[in-house]
């Protein structure tokens, strides 16, 4: 796992995984403080079964204060450019298949690497659109 972290504040913006590398039965990526959640959950115990549950989203208050965002490679390989909360570039990876970007705050870009290349993304929302949600760098 690789951390990257504003110059501006040291506030950690995005973290790097290789989910082929897994060396826990669960791992929670993302901080509960944050808006957006995300683990790995490995389990080899065939028939193993999770209890059935509801979220109970009707119950709590949720108030978005900011879009947070990953990016799983499925297959093929970008290129992911991290920036900082000033626009400054501070990371660039290359992630192939397996790979996972999680971008909390800071601004972020990909660039495909190969044809056919398939990418997962998550965010929280709801998306109100390109001239409300995004501020281009």
């Amino acid at each position: 796992m690789k951390k990257i972290f504003s110059k501006v504040n040291n506030e950690l913006l995005h973290m790097v995984y290789d989910t082929n590398i897994i060396e826990k039965n669960r791992i929670d990526l993302i901080g509960s403080e944050n808006f957006l959640q995300c683990a790995l959950v490995k389990n080899s115990d065939v028939g193993y079964k999770y209890r059935p549950h509801f979220h109970n989203s009707n119950k709590v208050n949720y108030e978005k204060m900011q879009t947070q965002e990953t990016w799983f490679v499925l297959s093929g390989s970008v290129k992911v450019y991290h920036y900082d909360i000033n626009g400054e570039l501070l990371n660039v990876e290359i992630l192939k298949r397996g790979g996972l970007n999680i971008t909390l705050k800071g601004g972020h870009t990909l660039e495909i690497l190969q044809k056919n290349t398939l990418i997962m993304e998550h965010k929280n929302g709801p998306y109100l659109g390109f001239d409300k949600d995004k501020t281009l760098l």
